[in-house]
């Protein structure tokens, strides 16, 4: 399977809240565990499939940028500090998104393997999202997420809410 970065760039929130939160000493224990990655899947959209899928970027990262105003730290960037704590810049950069396509359908048996997310560091994005569109129009919205940041309930509820705002 081949997957084809289109676009690599950053979504700031709408209003940006600068400051750094600290994180709890008990997250540095658990800095080895691997991001968490989400995959939602939707079948080929009725209308025609590129124009839709331009527009879908398009409100996803207008949704993205309101949501992102009150779930701020989502948008920040995992610092560890010389005392060895860790903390979030929120900094008003926003969140990485990727916009990718791949030459296989949605059908295949491979499509799990799309994420193409760079490796996370030590100074890193604590959330991503990469939008692919299949060759038969299907569409892939893949999550990564620390956490050290967000447990499974709060990315819950912020791909909820991210998903009212984009209606």
């Amino acid at each position: 399977m081949k997957v084809e970065v289109e676009e690599i760039c950053l979504v700031p929130p709408e209003i940006n809240k600068p400051g750094k939160a600290l994180l709890s000493p008990l997250a540095h224990f658990a800095w080895e565990v691997q991001y968490r990655t989400r995959f939602l899947f939707f079948e080929r959209p009725s209308v025609k499939e590129g124009a839709c899928f331009d527009a879908l970027i398009v409100r996803l990262k207008a949704g993205l940028r309101k949501a992102l105003g009150a779930f701020y730290l989502v948008g920040g960037r995992l610092v560890v500090r010389e005392d060895d704590l860790m903390e979030v810049d929120c900094n008003g950069d926003g969140i990485m998104f990727i916009r990718a396509s791949s030459d296989t359908p949605l059908s295949s048996s491979s499509r799990y393997q799309i994420s193409i997310f760079p490796s996370p560091g030590k100074n890193s994005f604590p959330f991503a999202l990469q939008a692919t569109r299949f060759s038969c129009g299907g569409l892939c919205i893949s999550i990564k997420f620390n956490h050290q940041v967000m447990d499974g309930t709060s990315a819950w509820h912020f791909w909820k809410s991210w998903a009212e705002v984009c209606r």
